[in-house]
């Protein structure tokens, strides 16, 4: 899907609503959201529509909004339903009968028998596995951490660049795993690494993760990191001749 042509916000064919106000901060898109959405909790359906909603607003993710007769108000705790705020633009008039519920106010959610994993996934956000030769160097406090000619780099929607390494071009020694791991529905389970290194400054190398990245065919499994001010140093073709990628 795009933003600009067939059903996307800014084409002549959009399937959904715009609100424009004082840019950007006053606009707000919502259209409907074909898939048939549940949330069980306590092992009690508590929202079951074919007629959700998704709603795109300035500095914030895409929230699901539910016709309030397919959601059990009864069955959530109290404040965490949200009811779309009056008013005369067609987004408010649109959502005037709907409700919003905090995704931890369930246990799980559910598009058509599918379950969702960490939160809904964006219809106008892409992620693209591209492989490549770029030499790939990393070094935190002088000592090497990576070196591959073989990497594949993930461009996801409004983020830098995703160097992923293969393990065996990792010295996984000079790693140790840590207890943090982040979530993406698009990238997989990110299992973070630290590095204790004598001289860093940093015991973490920020961005070193050990991750599958489920969008991609076939998944990868390999360590990731991104280009951050950290003392982790990039090199690549075509780069400063500070080195930095």
């Amino acid at each position: 899907m795009s933003l600009t042509f067939g059903p996307g916000p800014f084409s002549s064919h959009s399937r959904g609503l715009l609100t424009t106000g004082e840019l950007p901060r006053a606009t707000s898109y919502a259209e409907p959201y074909p898939p048939r959405v549940r949330a069980v909790r306590n092992g009690r359906v508590v929202v079951d529509t074919e007629g959700a909603w998704m709603l795109h607003a300035h500095d914030a993710g895409p929230t699901l909004w539910f016709p309030s007769d397919d959601v059990d108000a009864t069955a959530v705790p109290h404040g965490t339903l949200q009811h779309f705020a009056a008013g005369g633009d067609p987004v408010a008039v649109a959502l005037g009968d709907f409700l919003s519920l905090d995704p931890s106010a369930a246990d799980r959610w559910f598009l058509e028998d599918e379950p969702v994993y960490s939160h809904v996934r964006d219809p106008y956000h892409r992620v693209d596995v591209l492989s490549s030769h770029r030499h790939v160097r990393v070094a935190l406090a002088g000592m090497v951490i990576a070196e591959t000619n073989r990497p594949k780099l993930l461009f996801e929607t409004g983020l830098p660049a995703r160097y992923y390494i293969p393990w065996a071009d990792v010295r996984l020694e000079l790693l140790e795993l840590s207890p943090t791991v982040s979530e993406c529905p698009y990238k997989g389970d990110g299992q973070h690494c630290t590095s204790a290194l004598a001289g860093s400054t940093s015991a973490t190398p920020p961005g070193a993760c050990l991750t599958p990245c489920l969008r991609a065919s076939p998944p990868l499994s390999m360590s990731a990191s991104t280009r951050t001010s950290s003392p982790s140093q990039w090199t690549a073709p075509g780069s400063n001749s500070d080195g930095d990628r």
